[in-house]
């Protein structure tokens, strides 16, 4: 798994730290990913819904069959959230960026979770639209055997 295998519309996302505010980034994360057809399961503390969609209180709430989870929580609950994953059986994480906290990857590799940190969904999850394509540009051109590997792995598509 990497970055762009982890956004494959066949696995089922649960996303926590949905925010039920339409102008915070885990709402318009979540907006993006329902409105691109990735069947996502938000989980929120208090909410009943978000944006029309049956929202999860809680991780343990979720249906066994999800495959993969975006954590968009502050640093200080990120440890905690892959804890509550690993024990729901979710063991492919995607760590938004800026909410791991010092400690959340020996927290992942403890819990022998496969997680990608320090990235941006809007970056990798298709399609890649706006400041969010120039970002994906400026990376793959930096990091370019980093890329083409990726491309292997993920897609067997040529990386251009």
């Amino acid at each position: 798994m990497n970055e762009l295998s982890f956004f494959d519309k066949s696995q089922l996302l649960a996303l926590v730290g949905v925010s039920s505010d339409t102008k915070k980034f885990g709402n318009q994360v979540f907006q993006f990913l329902h409105k691109h057809g990735y069947e996502v399961f938000p989980v929120h503390p208090r909410a009943k819904s978000i944006n029309g969609v049956k929202c999860f209180n809680c991780i343990t709430e979720l249906p066994p069959n999800i495959d993969r989870a975006i954590v968009i929580t502050p640093p200080a609950e990120t440890d905690g959230v892959l804890k509550q994953l690993a024990a729901h059986g979710i063991m492919e994480v995607w760590v938004q960026q800026l909410s791991q906290s010092a400690d959340s990857k020996n927290v992942s590799e403890s819990l022998g979770l496969k997680t990608i940190f320090n990235r941006c969904v809007f970056m990798f999850a298709e399609p890649v639209k706006g400041i969010h394509a120039f970002h994906r540009w400026l990376w793959k051109h930096f990091y370019r055997k980093k890329y083409a590997q990726m491309c292997k792995q993920a897609h067997n598509h040529p990386a251009s």
